[in-house]
């Protein structure tokens, strides 16, 4: 049985949950978990799945700012335009270093979930003991968890939807946490009293219709989430209406595979289609196009949910809370398990971070012998030419048993492995150099008959070295007629290959300083809407609440676009 009667003096809170200990855990874990997101970011280790033309140049530029490790990869993916080059070690060692970044944050994920589930679990399961205060900061710091959650899960996507057995578990997480949120918000909403236990008759809980707008943007962050485990990124909610209409209306449902080729080539058509239009802010139109399917768009939600949770806790913990005893801010066994806990992420950083120079040093190892190889070919090749010029004998005898041979043997070998990153990234200049060239000239002769007319092998083979025509037409692809019917064949081919440079070329002059300055107008709004909205302020609440729809509006733009066109069409019907 509860004791209902507020107790004389201070209050005697649960220093597990309010204690220096377990808010400094918290805190520590969501900053790395956020910080890690941006790193992998800038530093061209997210899954280039999860990345456009617009974060490619995004990313190309910080790389070669920052100097990234993964800047010049990128770089080169950015400019091959679809043919590929470079050293196949180097993609390795990129390799590594990606999934080495991924298993950090899926570990960092994986804790967010549990802590933000035990947090809840013990705040829902202790309503009798716990006073509203500790109940309330309870709820702050499973908000927390939950939303930096969910911050991984635009990182993780295309990594859990590959195991199926482990993201229907983690799924389960999610509604479970879902759940329990939804319940503590509204149970929090209802406390009149802090300093008495919750499941006291003066807190008995009520639902009101502010507590529904508040839980809305979280519950539809959850639907988001696990839309996009199941279905990735490329599938939104509005093509699963659509799915959802067809059934109704008895047509087949289309799979996933056909909704993400059509909104691929939906895509390439309306890039198409702001190419075609009035040159005047062209560059503007095509950043601001490509902006809003990138990565990047994604941060500015990612940040409002960390200083929100920063600034809930703050207002929990520090502006509302009542007089508190000194027992209730010392540390006792759980905050120091839960601060020494803290070492396991770093303990992962290490791993992950040997883990990648192992790569690196066995893919240097790799570039050192095929430079070797290569080099001993040529001195072969030259050796056994008839036009082979030899030197003076003085210069090439050597005493066999001297061991300055072997030692120069040695210092080559090493030298080979010290110079095979330079090597592999000169070679693949040369290449990208190559590549370029003949890419701007193709850009630029798009409006001529740049294929040969009386060469049909030639323009086959030229087609067949665009390795990514798929990913911008991949409806039109399948569609091609045989390469036996001319010229049916060639016709299409000739004019899917200059719709797929007309794109290339937009691509490439895509627009990025009304991007960059819409994404910080975005993110400053998110980080003053988080701040304002804990304030005790009614003024200040009001204008959080304001600048939080602005945010959500800015966010959602292509949803926007598509409700005021829904309203504009039913507007037209009912006239007629």
């Amino acid at each position: 049985m509860s004791n209902c009667t507020p107790p004389i003096g201070l209050l005697d809170a649960e220093n597990d949950i309010v204690g220096p200990g377990a808010l400094s855990a918290f805190f520590a874990t969501a900053a790395i978990t956020y910080f890690t997101v941006i790193y992998a970011y800038v530093s061209n280790a997210l899954d280039e799945d999860l990345l456009n033309p617009f974060d490619d140049r995004i990313v190309g530029t910080t790389g070669r700012f920052l100097a990234w490790p993964g800047s010049k990869d990128q770089i080169l993916r950015q400019d091959t335009n679809g043919i590929n080059v470079g050293n196949g070690n180097q993609h390795s060692g990129q390799k590594a270093r990606k999934d080495a970044i991924a298993n950090f944050l899926v570990g960092l994920s994986d804790q967010q979930l549990v802590t933000g589930l035990a947090i809840l679990v013990a705040a829902v399961s202790g309503q009798q003991s716990l006073s509203g205060y500790d109940f309330s900061v309870a709820l702050g710091l499973g908000w927390f968890s939950c939303t930096t959650h969910l911050a991984t899960i635009d990182v993780l996507c295309l990594r859990f939807k590959r195991h199926g057995i482990i993201r229907d578990a983690r799924v389960a997480g999610l509604v479970c946490l879902i759940g329990l949120l939804s319940y503590a918000f509204i149970r929090t909403t209802s406390i009149t009293d802090l300093t008495i236990p919750v499941d006291c008759p003066d807190n008995e809980p009520w639902v009101a219709y502010t507590d529904i707008i508040s839980l809305l943007p979280v519950w539809i962050d959850y639907f988001s989430a696990v839309r996009t485990l199941y279905f990735g990124p490329e599938i939104g909610l509005w093509d699963i209406v659509g799915g959802v209409w067809l059934k109704l209306r008895g047509r087949e449902l289309p799979t996933v595979g056909q909704l993400t080729d059509h909104k691929t080539e939906k895509q390439s058509e309306n890039i198409e289609d702001l190419v075609e239009k009035s040159e005047e802010h062209a560059r503007m139109r095509l950043g601001l196009f490509f902006y809003d399917g990138s990565f990047l768009a994604t941060f500015p939600d990612m940040t409002y949910s960390f200083c929100f949770g920063i600034a809930q806790i703050v207002a929990l913990r520090w502006q509302n809370a009542p007089e508190l005893s000194e027992e209730s801010t010392e540390m006792g066994f759980g905050q120091i398990t839960t601060l020494l806990l803290l070492i396991l992420p770093f303990l992962a950083i290490g791993e992950a971070y040997t883990s990648y120079r192992v790569s690196r040093r066995s893919s240097a190892a790799s570039d050192a012998l095929s430079i070797a190889r290569v080099s001993a070919e040529e001195n072969h090749e030259l050796a056994a030419s008839p036009h082979h010029i030899t030197r003076p004998e003085t210069a090439g005898i050597t005493d066999p048993s001297d061991s300055s041979g072997h030692q120069a043997v040695g210092q080559s070998s090493q030298g080979a492995a010290g110079l095979s990153q330079d090597a592999a990234c000169s070679e693949n200049q040369v290449s990208l150099e190559r590549n370029r060239s003949r890419i701007s000239d193709m850009l630029q002769a798009r409006d001529h008959e740049f294929i040969p007319t009386d060469s049909p092998v030639e323009h086959i083979e030229f087609f067949q070295k665009i390795k990514d025509l798929g990913q911008y037409f991949p409806l039109e692809m399948k569609a091609l007629p045989p390469l036996n019917q001319e010229p049916e064949s060639r016709r299409a081919r000739i004019s899917l290959l200059r719709r797929y440079l007309l794109v290339k070329k937009a691509e490439e002059s895509l627009g990025r300083k009304t991007p960059v300055a819409f994404f910080a107008l975005h993110l400053c709004i998110g980080i003053l809407a988080a701040i304002f909205l804990n304030s005790s302020n009614g003024l200040l609440g009001l204008i959080g609440a304001l600048l939080s729809l602005l945010s959500v509006v800015l966010g959602n733009l292509k949803t926007v676009r598509r409700l005021i066109r829904f309203v504009e069409k039913r507007s037209r019907r009912n006239k007629r």
